[in-house]
This record gives C-alpha cells, sequence and structure tokens, in this order.
C-alpha cells in the first residue's frame, strides 16, 4: 500500500500552495538548503512548519529557479548573500535568455494564422520553402524577422534546463544546454557552459569544437573592428575630434583584438586535438571538415608565430627556417 502524503511535506505543501507536485524532485532539493532548514519541523525532515513565512518562502524560490535556473544563486539570494553587482549579472544574463526564448516563440505567434492559410492550400512540399510564403499578422510583435528554427533550439534548452532543476548536469548536458543557447544567439552564457563541460571531461569534443568556433568569431569580429577604425583615422582631419575619436576607438579595438587572441591560441589546440569523429564504412573521418580545416590552419599559424625569430622558442632566422622546413 503506497505511504499517504503528510499534509505539510513535500507533496503535500506543492498541492496546497499550487494544485499539483510537479516540482517535488526540486523542493525536496530545497528542502535541505539552509533557508528551508530554518522552517522544518525536525533536522533531517522535509516536513514544514505551515506558516505564512515558509509558504512565501517556498512560492519565492521556486519563481526565482525558473528565472535563474540555479539553485546555488536562488538559496543565496534567500540567505542574503548575493551582492548587488552578483544580482545584476544574473539579471542580465536571464533577461538575454528570456529575450531570445520569447522572440523564437513570437516568430510562431505572429505567422500562426498564415500557416493555417499555407498549409491548407499548399500542394507539395518540395515546391516551396515554407518560410518565404509565411507573412506576418498585422498585429504582429516581432522585434526581428526571427528564425522558424529557433524554437527548437529553445525546446532543447528549456529540457535541459528542466532536467538541471532536479540534478546536476554532466558534460554531457551541459555542451547540449551550450549549443542551444549559442544556436540562439546567447554566445558568452554557451561559452561558460562549455567551460565547465570541459573541467569535468577534458577531453569532451563538441565542448572544444564551441569554443573554438566562437573563437575564431571573435577574432574576426575584432579584426573588422580594428580595420574600420584605422580607416576611419584615415579619413580624419589632422588633430580633429573625428581624429581623436578614431584613435581612441582604434585602441579600445586593439585590446579587444588582443583579448580575442589570447583566447584564440588557448582553445585551437585544445578543439583540433578532440576534433569530433565519425566512422563511415570503418574508416574515420573529421566531422565539419570546412571549421576542421580552419582550425588546423589557425594552429600551424600560432607554431610558426610561436618559432617565429626573436622568440622565445627560436632566436635567429636560419633557426627559424629550419623549423619552417620541418613543418
Amino acid at each position: 500500500m503506497a505511504r499517504k502524503a503528510l499534509p505539510d511535506g513535500v507533496i503535500g505543501t506543492l498541492q496546497r500552495l499550487f494544485g499539483h507536485d510537479d516540482d517535488r524532485s526540486l523542493l525536496t532539493k530545497l528542502a535541505g538548503t539552509l533557508p528551508l532548514k530554518r522552517h522544518v519541523l525536525e533536522p533531517g525532515s522535509n516536513v514544514s512548519k505551515r506558516s505564512m513565512h515558509c509558504d512565501n518562502l517556498i512560492k519565492n524560490m521556486l519563481a526565482l529557479d525558473t528565472v535563474f535556473n540555479s539553485q546555488e544563486f536562488v538559496c543565496k539570494l534567500a540567505n542574503g548573500e548575493a551582492k548587488p553587482a552578483e544580482i545584476s549579472e544574473k539579471i542580465q544574463a536571464a533577461k538575454a535568455r528570456l529575450e531570445k526564448k520569447m522572440q523564437a516563440y513570437a516568430y510562431w505567434v505572429d505567422r500562426i494564422d498564415s500557416l493555417e492559410e499555407v498549409l491548407t492550400s499548399a500542394t507539395g512540399f518540395e515546391e516551396f520553402a515554407l518560410e518565404d510564403r509565411l507573412s506576418i499578422d498585422v498585429r504582429g510583435r516581432s522585434l526581428d524577422t526571427g528564425s522558424p528554427y529557433a524554437l527548437r533550439a529553445v525546446r532543447l534548452l528549456e529540457q535541459v534546463e528542466e532536467r538541471g532543476r532536479n540534478s546536476l548536469l554532466n558534460a554531457d548536458q551541459l555542451n547540449e544546454k551550450a549549443w542551444a543557447l549559442y544556436r540562439l544567439g546567447v554566445h558568452e552564457q554557451a561559452v561558460e557552459l562549455v567551460q565547465q563541460a570541459v573541467e569535468i571531461e577534458p577531453a569532451h569534443a563538441e565542448a572544444w569544437l564551441l569554443q573554438a568556433l566562437h573563437s575564431l568569431t571573435q577574432k574576426r569580429s575584432a579584426q573588422r573592428e580594428r580595420a574600420l577604425y584605422e580607416f576611419e583615422k584615415e579619413q580624419a582631419e589632422p588633430l580633429s575630434g573625428h581624429e581623436y575619436w578614431a584613435d581612441e576607438m582604434r585602441d579600445a579595438a586593439e585590446d579587444r583584438m588582443g583579448a580575442a587572441l589570447e583566447r584564440h591560441r588557448h582553445v585551437v589546440f585544445h578543439a583540433l586535438k578532440n576534433w569530433p569523429m565519425t566512422q563511415d564504412s570503418g574508416t574515420k573521418r573529421y566531422r565539419y571538415r570546412d571549421q576542421y580545416e580552419e582550425v588546423r590552419a589557425s594552429c600551424i599559424d600560432w607554431l610558426f608565430a610561436l618559432t617565429a625569430p626573436n622568440t622565445r622558442c627560436l632566436s635567429t632566422v636560419p633557426d627559424w627556417m629550419c623549423g619552417r622546413l620541418r613543418f
């Protein structure tokens, strides 16, 4: 016979407060943390004292977990341990994720009436691309054109986030969440997640791949910025405000370029060493061949740069030329 749920246990409390017990695994975890421990009837118990303060604490912690997707940070908030700078950083990160999710859902909300018309009149899916025929409803709220495929990334992200509410994510799950965020355009948070993944599993191929692709993107972006402000400086009148502004912006771009190159050098060798492979008829092949060639070329460029004359590796031109011939 199944044991009856205690009225003030985890399940009973959730049913009383929300009418369901969907978050029982999460609340069971939170019940063992300091904020809620203060409200249990006895140590080691999940039975809480019924009070307005305890109810508010449970409601607030569950609500904040849906925003931040981090029990650790929610507990810091509940304990009053979170600093204003950390709160601001977490808020901005959550805002970026939620805005991307909203845009992905809004794409289809704004086009759902048009979708009915297209599907009703369609004769064959081989004749057209669906996104070319969809029109935005006159009440459409999308801030940009969006993508019909972004919703897949959102759903994947939400699935991984839900798993993370009940248990710690492993390296594969962190990587999965990172790729979903990256496809939604939340790049910095994605990179932080794959960095966590390689701390758990240092040879995680997909995690190093994402870092390498991001570092290449950052490097190219910094190069374009630097070239733009160099051009602006050339076009400016000498000693003018325009020239002064271009100088400052170019210096800032140089700093970003330096940081991008440092990050690029740090990840490309790891990415090349652990590049994802597939087995086809007994033969191993590199996946994402174009990106592989680009990362490989970057590694060779770095090796030449590191062994150039007057560096710590090789100090003379003949030594450097011999090194080049060996490559």
